[in-house]
């Protein structure tokens, strides 16, 4: 029989046929797999996760998460509103409504943060809710839930 060339990797024989793989190679692979699999998947859920905040005031993708003033809550001084970016988004409307439904503040903004003005008087007595509504630039609009929050007493 004629000499074979033998490329001299390990797991080749003499013959020219490829050795099967040894019982720690191959759960070195399995293991390898299974950490690539474990990466990509946290990976995904970080990603899912980050779009997906989960607090009382986000439901699913594709729509507006409001962060603060949180349903219900009760303020001190004049309130900061603050909502998560909507991808896309060019501008933001934020209206501020009375128990009636009468706008008491509204601005638009390409920001995810306002600041309401000084001269804003926000009357304790009244139980105001905020809402925003984000106009992307290929013109689709996604509106918030209204949030419901009140001024305290001075």
């Amino acid at each position: 029989m004629a000499d074979r060339e033998v490329s001299g990797h390990p797991e080749e024989e003499r013959d020219g046929r490829a050795a099967e793989s040894s019982p720690p190679v191959r759960r070195l692979r399995w293991s390898l797999v299974t950490l690539a699999a474990i990466a990509i998947l946290l990976v995904v859920l970080t990603i899912w996760r980050i779009g997906h905040p989960g607090d009382a005031s986000s439901t699913n993708a594709g729509t507006l998460a409001l962060v603060a003033p949180h349903p219900g809550e009760v303020l001190y001084a004049l309130p900061i509103f603050v909502w998560r970016a909507v991808p896309k988004a060019a501008t933001y409307n934020l209206q501020v409504v009375d128990g009636n439904g009468g706008v008491v503040f509204a601005t638009t903004t390409a920001d995810t943060t306002v600041l309401v003005p000084q001269s804003l008087v926000l009357d304790s007595t009244v139980h105001y809710r905020w809402w925003v509504r984000a106009h992307t630039h290929a013109g689709v609009t996604i509106t918030s839930p209204l949030i419901p929050f009140r001024m305290s007493s001075p």
